[in-house]
């Protein structure tokens, strides 16, 4: 994301808490030293991110839908095509 009128790093601090990749733009200099002090190397990609969790939720209700209309059933193994990676289907929660 490319935010041309930085400021102070709202937004930036924004998506390095949330793993997400980003680039501000800022010709103040006092507002490019608040934004470099609020927005720490360490902070960035703390934890799982918002997308993580977005990705599992997704992935959950396609599991979950696949079992309702019985195109997979509890118990199922599931493998690659090379058979390098195995997972067992498990019931969803009611």
């Amino acid at each position: 994301m490319l935010d041309p009128f930085f400021g102070t790093g709202t937004t930036g601090a924004g998506r390095a808490e949330a793993g997400r990749r980003w680039i501000g733009i800022e010709r103040d200099k006092e507002y490019v030293k608040l934004a470099r002090a609020r927005i720490k190397p360490s902070s960035a990609g703390r934890g799982r991110s918002r997308d993580d969790a977005r990705k599992e939720q997704r992935a959950a209700h396609s599991f979950g839908t696949l079992i309702e209309r019985g195109m997979l059933q509890p118990g199922e193994i599931l493998f690659d095509a090379r058979r390098r990676w195995t997972a067992k289907v498990r019931p969803t929660a009611p």
